[in-house]
């Protein structure tokens, strides 16, 4: 799902309708993952990012993520929240943190729900939870980045390669 949430958000932006977005994304997933279950949660993840891309000033991102995930795997997140004491008790015991989307998919909305308004948070909670954190952190960095309406600058701003990254960056782009 990596790559998906910048074919999302450019197609959207250019006007591509939502279903030919995600006939398009659906085509670029199979090219390398075949799988239906794993069409299954890029549909919703398109879904999801389209929902937080257009929504109202009205529509609170935490809702449209209960939402979607209520579609997407069946949980009521507030009602698991009330739950659970630990991120650790969600990923690692009740989802795998394994790179399987059967459980990734599901951590991912779980961490976003809970931190819609706090994307820096919700990134470091995803590196400690281990696992596939690498996969599942671009996918939920690309959501609560939507969600929040910002991007935790302070990260990037603190890699020990940040200038060497910079450079690199300038040339793909000149």
């Amino acid at each position: 799902l990596v790559t998906i949430g910048p074919i999302v958000i450019s197609e959207r932006l250019r006007g591509t309708p939502l279903a030919s977005v995600q006939t398009i994304c659906r085509s670029h997933l199979q090219l390398t993952h075949p799988d239906e279950y794993l069409a299954k949660a890029c549909d919703d993840y398109v879904c999801l990012l389209d929902a937080l891309l257009f929504r109202s000033e009205t529509e609170q991102a935490q809702d449209l993520i209960a939402a979607w995930t209520k579609r997407s795997i069946g949980m009521a997140m507030p009602e698991l929240l009330g739950k659970v004491y630990s991120d650790n008790d969600v990923v690692g015991r009740l989802f795998s943190s394994a790179c399987y989307i059967s459980d990734s998919w599901p951590s991912v909305l779980y961490l976003a729900y809970k931190y819609a308004n706090k994307p820096e948070a919700g990134l470091l909670a995803n590196t400690n939870l281990g696992g596939d954190n690498v996969h599942r952190g671009f996918v939920l960095g690309s959501i609560l980045g939507m969600a929040s309406n910002s991007t935790p600058n302070s990260l990037y701003d603190d890699l020990h390669d940040k200038a060497q990254i910079d450079t690199e960056i300038e040339a793909l782009l000149s």
